[in-house]
């Protein structure tokens, strides 16, 4: 699962790329416009390189042999489920272990609240990280919580999309620091287009505060606590 998740992702990282790009080419001087195209060409090089071992793996006898024992686990009722001691007194509905189930996700993400105002990419990310297990956890149980944890959903989707864009910005200097510039042409788009996402950068992290504050409120945190109690 992580091998599909990895192959796909490095596909998906330089899809973004190519549509963020395309997104400043738009609006960028005639004069720019070749060295915006050879910085396309060098991307779709990238992506064509990741697709092929994305399909390599997608064809291969490992990947095969993982799909049906994981079709099998998730088809089999009861597949790899604990057997429970009915005369053991122990936590094991879901009513009785999903509110420290979330709290302790919730808690993984609030304690990045003493870096929030540093400006750390690598502690965003795992942030980012975090953010996206909790929400995960609530929306594939939000069939038995409240109505409420819509709207927390909705919350942490906020502060995700976010931190999602700082982390394509970060994923893009990161692929055009490690650019050669071939010509001056070249150099110029690239140049502009670094800027143009710094200064986004700058704006967004800006911005965190604020949304970070909002999703730690007590408005917003009230919605998870309140989804949580009709768990009986």
């Amino acid at each position: 699962l992580r091998q599909t998740a990895r192959s796909l992702g490095a596909v998906r990282d330089i899809d973004v790329l190519r549509e963020d790009l395309l997104r400043y080419q738009a609006v960028a001087a005639t004069d720019l416009q070749a060295g915006y195209a050879w910085i396309l060409k060098r991307f779709d090089k990238r992506r064509n390189k990741a697709r092929k071992a994305l399909l390599a793996w997608l064809n291969s006898e490992d990947y095969t042999s993982w799909l049906d024992a994981f079709t099998g686990f998730l088809i089999k009722a009861g597949k790899g489920a604990v057997k429970v001691d009915e005369n053991d007194i122990s936590p094991y509905q879901v009513r009785h272990i999903l509110p420290v189930m979330l709290h302790q996700r919730l808690a993984s993400v609030r304690a990045f609240d003493v870096v929030i105002d540093e400006v750390d990419m690598t502690a965003l990310h795992n942030l980012r990280i975090c953010l996206k297990q909790l929400r995960y956890m609530v929306e594939f149980f939000r069939d038995v919580l409240g109505s409420s944890a819509e709207r927390f959903i909705e919350e942490i989707k906020v502060l995700q999309d976010l931190l999602g864009r700082l982390n394509d910005i970060a994923v893009a200097q990161d692929a055009l620091s490690s650019m050669k510039r071939p010509d001056e042409t070249a150099a110029a788009a690239i140049e502009h287009y670094s800027g143009a996402i710094l200064t986004e950068q700058q704006e967004l992290l800006a911005e965190l505060p604020d949304v970070w504050a909002r999703f730690n409120s007590r408005t917003v945190q009230r919605a998870l606590s309140d989804a949580l109690l009709v768990l009986r």
